[in-house]
């Protein structure tokens, strides 16, 4: 069956089956005549038949990969199928989806040149069955040794002396013991090896986050300098949806995990590993992590970056293919040099999962940039789907999503890795320095590592233990030793209490499962309490019980000298070892040189005898530098090489150090010792000396385009014991804010913010921004901030503090500028942001919501008035249509006048007018008490209230304070109201679905006016108000459709035409002659005094006192004539 008759049946398959909620009567019939489209191809020799076969190949791979395809689709598909008829002459006239569909034709093409490539180089592809059988010895031989090297996790120096362990701990008599056996079990529990399971970590998906039109996620970057700090930072936050190992595998082919230090990513890997090397083993063809989900075999190929960087290093001309084989785990191979073929083969055929540990451990950014190119050209060759479909390839559908029953995802556009066949990749980084050089295609998914929560840092604590007293017993067993069980377990619980309280008080520190494992090896040792509350301790706490050994040790070298060797080494490996190892003869030239500086001897005869003593005695006796391989040594962990090199960083004077810093700033290897090292200052250093060393750092790199240093000091503060002086916090805060050219500074600000204590943040506000230029900064850092994270529903982001919108508003008074730019920041971030607390006018809301009042059920009189003062407009739609609505979460606007709003709603007895008549003498009595001059808050919202109550054309208000400051601003500032009020109801429409909401809003008022006009007891005044209350709300709100109201055909039209024809929001519908017919109205209508005062109103503002004095005032006994100057 070829493919057009395929897609024929396929079609026809859905069209007979019953409708699904996916496929549209609309979509359906598409369908159809995509169907009718395709069929006289089948046998057709039209020179289009090539394109229809091209189309329905992909048409093919997508019904076979979805279960259901959405409407867009066939739609999209539809469109792509009109360019195979006739009718469609040439690219001219074509349209918009020739070149969608030109893609298409030529994306299939290059599908099966790759195809024809493939079976050319290997002939006939073999499954994973059959290699096994050709290779058997070798594959059992491979995985044993994944197995061997992968399977448990080493935890070094848990007992320091095993004699006083044994007799003070586990209480066992000191005779009892005979010297050969403490010797081997002293040697056994030197390094204890330990189960380790990754089934329950959990990641955040982050893909979204590296889009391939993204600017800052383009390739390789090629600046150096870039320092790190400035590019676009990836965030991690998390959330009520996270993704498990199991879910990775089904679903992404190609996958990227990051993670800061310690977080488990070379764990992570090497468990997969083990998992997938015994799975094979045991002859399982698929396997089964969690629940019920599977997935299918494939080899395990685990390669340290680092170490295929140190190979690079010997063989430049060579690439990734050629390093599988060769590659080696701590410089161990996998494979010997006869069958190191066998792994590319099983590559070629499509069976392995490819798995590339450390992308980040490159030490030459040149370097880095050159392997990470080395690896994408591996990725698009080596790690493709069966259907030939690479990582970097472009999306046919980007974007489009498929709806299921548990929410969204892309549509399926490969094969998914859940069926066998095609290669697998994970790649590991640090998330810091990734995206320099990030690893970026449209089918890569990005994931990050979750820090552990309380519950997981229990159950990791309560599975170490339980694994280390196992391992304790058996090997004391093996030894003949016979250890009280009974009293193993009430240790391991007391054990357990202690970290139990630790993880309550500092869940931050332990939710890492490396720091999180040095401070159960702590605890194990002593029972003391140990309560770090930052990192460099834990680091310095293991390094000094490490040392502690050293000095039971009969050595020359001093502790002293034997730190300066580690901090040496560290540097050395920084700078020129991206794997982190150093052979035995680099080592002893390293060596030789700090014992000779530190003056142990100048005799090379004697340097290299203590140089043989000393190596073997770090490697057993210290517990964070050992042989890593056959000799080749390296740090345990790179945290502690992290650490040693941080302490060469803090040796001098403040200003020392600070330049010392500020000199390795953008060098991304140094970026968590950077951190360690001002951590260690905070830590030790006196007050005077870490404000000095802060200062130095904040404002010696003020004139560069980048502030590193300012970011450098922010980036530092999880790692930091104690802030330094506020004076130095806000200068640093200023810096940020006011540097010119900084592109980032609105992510790093907010981020910062959310760092600090709410006070100091108060304190800041309130001293450092009177200033509008940097008033207006932070402004609109808050928008941009509340903008970037305005879709992000789900994810439980730690919010700005209430108190800092608080004091933001408080600050309003500086000018009328200052006002506005505040008014219009706080407006937008209630309208934009889920607030979870109250955080203006909670007098108010705390009462609407104990007593169960809601204000949108509330008289229009009060909810405008509140609207008037506080805002609190929103819009929800309700059967299509968008409605104004009422939100006390909304309200942007502080105000201490609403009390009597209050008692209005706490007073049940009297009728609505009888309170609206005493909320008008409370607000009247308040503007009464003050001078005219006085435009302070109280004032203005009080005239607002008066003005909401009485109404905006009540002549009285304007007659009676007519001199008061505060009046005008009260009508600036309800006129700012109306106008927010129309571009966020107008912000909501669009198209179709604007008329609707408009004709269902006209007819609204339609109706009110009609039930109006049909009362006969009102007087011509009452219905002309009426009138133009309805015509000025329509007109502000952009709502006035002239033909609806001037062509009334009905058993009133008349009566109510005179009204109409002579009101302000009418008059542009008519010619000059209405302008006289209104002259006449006005007469005959026997306008009274207040009745000018009420056209006062529809003057603009610049034009208001020269009516009032020019007409107004003359119309008075006692007006005095006036000169008016044209």
């Amino acid at each position: 069956m070829n493919e057009i008759e395929h897609a024929v049946n396929s079609i026809h398959k859905i069209l007979k089956t019953p409708p699904e909620h996916l496929l549209t009567d609309c979509g359906r019939s598409q369908l159809i005549d995509i169907f009718n489209t395709l069929i006289p191809f089948i046998n057709s020799n039209s020179p289009r038949k090539e394109w229809a076969r091209l189309i329905c190949r992909q048409l093919n791979r997508f019904t076979n990969y979805n279960h259901s395809i959405l409407n867009k689709i066939w739609v999209q598909y539809h469109d792509d199928i009109l360019y195979l008829q006739e009718e469609t002459n040439g690219e001219q006239g074509m349209g918009r989806g020739w070149n969608h569909f030109k893609r298409i034709i030529n994306f299939e093409k290059e599908l099966e040149r790759r195809e024809s490539q493939f079976y050319l180089e290997i002939n006939e592809q073999k499954s994973l069955n059959q290699l096994f059988c050709e290779h058997q010895k070798f594959f059992e031989k491979y995985l044993l040794a994944c197995i061997s090297l992968h399977s448990k996790v080493k935890v070094h120096g848990l007992i320091e002396n095993i004699n006083d362990a044994l007799c003070t701990i586990y209480e066992l008599k000191e005779s009892s013991i005979n010297s050969e056996s403490l010797q081997c079990l002293n040697k056994k529990l030197k390094c204890i090896e330990i189960d380790f399971d990754c089934t329950n970590r959990k990641f955040q998906n982050l893909t979204s986050q590296f889009s391939k039109n993204a600017n800052s996620h383009k390739g390789p970057n090629s600046n150096f300098s870039t320092f790190l700090p400035s590019v676009e930072q990836i965030k991690i936050n998390r959330s009520d949806t996270v993704e498990h190992i199991t879910n990775i595998l089904l679903c992404n082919r190609w996958t990227i995990v990051l993670g800061d230090p310690g977080s488990g990513k070379t764990s992570l890997l090497r468990w997969i590993t083990c998992v997938f090397a015994e799975s094979i083993l045991n002859a399982q063809e698929r396997i089964v992590l969690e629940g019920d989900d599977s997935i299918p075999v494939r080899v395990p190929i685990l390669i340290r970056i680092g170490e295929f960087a140190m190979w690079l290093k010997k063989y430049p001309t060579k690439t990734l293919i050629d390093y599988v084989g060769e590659h080696t785990w701590d410089s161990k191979r996998y494979c010997p040099d006869d069958n190191k073929n066998v792994l590319k083969e099983l590559i070629a055929h499509g069976h392995a999962l490819i798995l590339l540990d450390g992308l980040d451990e490159i030490t030459d950014a040149r370097q880095k940039g050159e392997i990470v190119d080395l690896v994408r050209k591996f990725v698009d060759k080596y790690v493709r789907g069966p259907d030939f479909i690479s990582a970097f390839d472009d999306r046919m559908f980007h974007g489009t999503l498929l709806s299921l029953s548990h929410g969204y995802r892309n549509i399926v556009e490969t094969k998914p890795p859940s069926v066998p066949g095609g290669n697998q990749l994970i790649i590991t980084s640090r998330i810091v320095g990734y995206q320099l050089h990030p690893l970026v295609g449209t089918f890569i998914c990005h994931y990050a590592f979750l820090l552990m929560d309380y519950n997981e840092t229990k159950e990791f604590v309560k599975r170490w233990l339980s694994q280390i007293d196992k391992a304790v017993l058996e090997v004391s067993l093996d030894e003949g030793i016979n250890l009280d069980r009974e009293l193993v377990e009430i240790l391991s619980k007391k054990r357990y209490n202690v970290l139990k309280a630790l993880l309550k008080n500092s869940s931050d520190l332990v939710s890492n499962p490396s720091l999180l494992s040095l401070i159960c090896t702590f605890t194990f040792q002593s029972l003391d309490k140990f309560n770090p509350t930052s990192r460099v301790e834990v680091y310095n706490h293991a390094v000094q019980i490490a040392l502690h050994s050293w000095k039971s040790h009969e050595s020359k070298i001093s502790q002293r000298v034997l730190t300066k060797f580690l901090i040496d080494l560290a540097c050395y490996l920084h700078f020129h070892s991206p794997s982190g190892l150093i052979d035995e003869y680099d080592i002893k030239q390293l060596c030789c040189l700090t014992l000779q500086q530190q003056g142990l001897s100048c005799d090379r005869t004697k340097l290299r005898k203590y140089v043989r003593n000393l190596i073997p005695l770090l490697d057993f006796n210290i517990g964070i530098f050992a042989e890593r391989g056959l000799q080749v040594f390296g740090f345990v962990h790179l945290s502690f090489q992290d650490y040693f090199v941080a302490l060469s960083l803090v040796h001098g004077s403040p200003d020392e150090v600070a330049k010392r810093i500020l000199t390795v700033a953008i060098h991304p290897r140094f970026h968590e010792s950077l951190l360690l090292a001002i951590g260690w200052i905070s830590w030790r250093w006196s007050s005077n000396n870490y404000d000095r060393f802060c200062n130095l750092l904040i404002t010696s790199s003020t004139q560069y385009s980048i502030p590193f240093g300012t970011i450098l000091f922010f980036e530092a503060f999880n790692d930091i014991q104690r802030l330094p002086s506020s004076s130095l916090i806000f200068i640093a805060l200023n810096i940020l804010l006011d540097h010119p050219y900084y592109p980032s500074k609105t992510t790093y600000l907010m981020s910062v913010l959310l760092k600090l204590h709410e006070n100091i943040i108060i304190e800041w506000m309130e001293t450092q921004l009177k200033d509008e230029k940097r008033l207006s900064n932070f402004c609109r850092c808050l928008l941009q901030n509340a903008a970037a994270h305005k879709d992000e529903i789900e994810t439980k982001q730690k919010s700005m503090p209430s108190a800092v919108y608080q004091q933001l508003w408080l600050l309003h008074n500086i000018s009328e500028s200052a006002e506005l730019i505040i008014d219009q920041t706080l407006r937008i971030i209630m309208r934009s942001t889920r607030m979870s607390d109250q955080i203006f006018n909670e007098d108010l809301s705390l009462y609407l919501l104990s007593n169960n009042i809601s204000i949108s059920d509330s008289h229009p009189l009060i909810i405008s008035a509140i609207i008037g003062v506080c805002d609190g407009v929103c819009f929800r739609e309700e059967k299509g249509i968008i409605k104004i609505d009422f939100s006390i979460q909304q309200i942007h606007h502080q105000s201490s006048i609403l009390t009597p709003i209050i008692e209005y709603f706490a007073n049940i007895n009297e009728s609505h007018s009888m309170k609206i008549d005493k909320l008008i003498q409370k607000y009247e009595s308040i503007i009464e008490k003050c001078l005219p001059s006085d435009s302070s808050s109280n004032v203005v919202d009080s005239f607002i209230v008066l003005i909401c109550l009485q109404g905006l054309l009540q002549p009285l208000i304007y007659q009676k304070h007519d001199r008061h400051k505060a009046l005008s601003v009260a009508l600036g500032r309800l006129k700012r109201t109306w106008f927010y009020i129309k571009k966020s109801f107008n912000s909501c429409l669009s198209g179709n679905d604007k008329l609707h909401s408009i004709s269902f809003i006209q007819s609204e008022v339609q109706s009110i006016i009609d039930e109006s006009l049909l009362r006969l007891d009102q007087s011509d005044e009452q219905r002309t108000s009426f009138l133009m209350a309805c015509a000025s709300a329509l007109e502000k709100l952009g709502m006035w459709n002239h033909s609806v109201w001037i062509n009334r055909d009905d058993c009133y039209g008349n009566e109510d035409g005179k009204h109409f024809h002579h009101q302000s929001g009418f008059e542009n519908l008519f010619s000059e002659e209405n302008l006289d017919e209104m002259k006449i109205s006005i007469h005959t209508q026997e306008m009274t005094h207040q009745k000018l005062m009420l056209l006062l109103n529809i003057l603009p503002q610049s034009l208001q006192q020269l009516y009032y004095d020019a007409i107004i005032s003359s119309t008075r006994n006692d007006a005095s004539k006036i000169d008016v100057v044209t």
